[in-house]
């Protein structure tokens, strides 16, 4: 008994050992980095509802974004899985890499990422001697005007959000569709900020993600062209500038040169998609339907007996088609899609250059 005793003590001990052994000590070196951490979530008529959390790690030439997000839903755990992830971008080399953690595997690729680069597609039209043709926005059957408007609206409420003192603002943007019948259909983006007074950290991470904003447009070639350079001049900066990631410029023209109008460093951004009811050209909807309909409602001469089934099947098809439809109908009052990005933490911290190494263990599966 005592022996048993003895040797169960001598294990534990062993075991202890190993639980507390020590890992290799970082010697990489140390380096000014501006480290931002967030929670998001997203929910919505079209998305699985979903939570998560991002780190973004960034220098002047290179950045990491680490994000992970949970699904919520048992079947979109299933089906989609969730999500946990890592990109390293360098713009002194145009190369990313992307990471899947869980597997620890990943792939090589330019900046821009593995797909096409949208930047190099305005560079190639420019230099494409072909005439140009302007193809509308809407099909001929349902030829619309839109009208696009703006507004920054100052709520005058102050309130604290994650440690900061923050003043809402509210950007309502509106396009407005109407066919020829004069029926429109309005459409939002309702986006909340909650902006606080940048503090010196805010103040450097505006200056380092504006320098690698910089190298990222050049490394891409966005300024390749004369499109390519307006486009990110006056959409992909003013854009970053609302999410946080830069400051604002007074030269930014973005949102009718009201962007001016949200005054400080977002704290907390809540976006809300509204998608009109539908209200234009209806004809052409129940057209096409009346079309398909009258397609499953046919009987072959040839094949009474076999035309007759598949009507029949084609009844309950419709039925459960309504069914569903019903189910899962969607109330224009209720946003499309929901996204709400907080900021926890944002400023200039010590890091060690590994954070924008490959890990150790890690597999290169592709490289484009």
């Amino acid at each position: 008994m005592n022996k048993s005793l003895l040797t169960l003590a001598i294990g534990l001990v062993f075991v202890s050992g190993c639980a507390t052994k020590k890992e290799a000590e970082d010697t990489t070196p140390l380096n000014p980095t501006v480290v931002l951490t967030a929670t998001t979530a997203m929910s919505g008529y079209v998305l699985p509802d979903s939570t998560g959390t991002q780190t973004v790690y960034t220098r002047s030439t290179v950045r990491r974004i680490d994000n992970v997000w949970n699904r919520q839903n048992w079947v979109s755990r299933k089906v989609l899985g969730n999500v946990n992830e890592t990109q390293i971008g360098f713009t002194e080399k145009n190369l990313s890499w992307h990471f899947n953690n869980p597997k620890k595997t990943y792939v090589e690729c330019p900046l821009f990422g593995c797909g096409m680069n949208f930047w190099q597609q305005l560079t190639d039209a420019e230099e494409d001697d072909e005439e140009e043709s302007f193809s509308p926005n809407t099909p001929d059957t349902c030829p619309l005007t839109s009208k696009t408007t703006y507004d920054v609206i100052d709520k005058k409420v102050s309130r604290q959000i994650n440690g900061f003192n923050a003043n809402q603002y509210q950007l309502v943007w509106t396009v407005t569709n109407t066919d020829e019948k004069n029926r429109k259909d309005e459409h939002k983006i309702i986006m909340d900020f909650w902006m606080t007074a940048p503090d010196e950290g805010m103040k450097d991470a505006w200056k380092i993600n504006g320098e690698f904003q910089n190298g990222y447009l050049k490394a891409v070639g966005a300024n390749d062209s004369a499109l390519g350079r307006f486009l990110g001049d006056q959409v992909y900066k003013p854009l970053a500038a609302i999410s946080g990631d830069i400051e604002k410029d007074p030269t930014m023209k973005a949102l009718n040169g009201k962007l001016a109008a949200l005054k400080g460093y977002p704290i907390s951004i809540k976006l809300d998609w509204y998608l009109g009811a539908g209200n234009t050209c209806p004809e052409v909807a129940e057209k096409r339907n009346a079309k398909t309909e009258k397609n499953d409602d046919q009987i072959d001469l040839k094949d009474p007996v076999g035309s007759l089934g598949s009507l029949a099947g084609g009844i309950l098809k419709n039925k459960a088609k309504a069914a569903v439809a019903k189910r899962f109908e969607r109330d224009p009052a209720k946003p499309l899609m929901r996204f709400v990005y907080d900021v926890t933490s944002v400023g200039l911290e010590q890091k060690h250059d590994s954070v924008f190494m490959v890990p150790a263990g890690y597999k290169l599966t592709n490289r484009e």
